[in-house]
């Protein structure tokens, strides 16, 4: 019975039947004898009763089909929902270390699918903002054959898991409700770690959906100077 009248309230919240159910009923109120009186028994809606009745009804029939394709169009876009990934993911670790060639700035997440189908990351990138007109395209580093120390800019050490390489566990199809996490890190060249510090740069780690080849950019910006990551990755 709440279905019955939740339909009956959609139907009805369409401006178009409001003015159908007046139409069909506009000539059995000039029917009244008071109204008739009031119209000097000269009703002028009766001329136009078939007109009415068809443009009435026409209207009831539209509130109907707006209030059915206001539901369909919830499911429709339901089911797109489930039927593609949509993945979400977060930065939770930085760091960074000056090198001959320039900046090395390593980034630890995770990675989640929370609906649709099962899907890879691929085509992974990184990169800094710092203001809405420069951007600077890191140049991502290898995977490391083995676990690798990070020496970060304050000297203290990270161990870099190399059964951790962000890239290669997001490659396994990731499940509905799955979760990916990991690391990676990329070169940019011409910059130091101080300055990625002192211009309070955004990074932005990008990858793209194997399944519908959306791209997802998910973003932190640098926090201060300081240890931003645990000591094993």
């Amino acid at each position: 019975m709440e279905l019955f009248w939740q339909f009956i309230k959609e139907v009805f919240d369409t401006w178009a039947e409001k003015v159908g159910i007046i139409l069909t009923i506009l000539p059995f109120i000039e029917k009244i004898p008071r109204v008739r009186t009031w119209l000097n028994e000269k009703p002028f809606i009766d001329r136009f009763v078939p007109l009415l009745w068809v443009i009435g009804g026409f209207c009831i029939i539209w509130g109907f089909y707006a209030a059915w394709k206001d539901k369909n169009d919830e499911v429709v876009n339901l089911r797109a929902r489930l039927a593609a990934p949509r993945f979400e993911g977060r930065i939770t670790a930085l760091s960074s270390m000056t090198t001959p060639s320039g900046a090395v700035l390593l980034a630890g997440g995770i990675l989640m699918n929370p609906t649709g189908p099962p899907s890879v990351a691929i085509d992974w990138q990184m990169h800094l903002e710092f203001n809405p007109s420069t951007k600077i395209v890191g140049q991502m580093m290898q995977e490391p054959d083995a676990d690798r120390d990070f020496v970060m800019s304050n000297g203290m050490k990270a161990i870099l898991k190399h059964d951790n390489w962000w890239p290669t566990k997001a490659a396994t199809p990731i499940a509905p409700g799955g979760v990916a996490g990991g690391w990676l890190w990329a070169l940019f060249p011409g910059l130091s770690a101080d300055e990625i510090y002192e211009k309070h740069a955004i990074v932005v780690v990008d990858f793209r959906d194997a399944v519908i080849g959306e791209w997802h950019h998910i973003s932190l910006p640098v926090p201060e100077k300081g240890l931003h990551m645990p000591p094993v990755i």
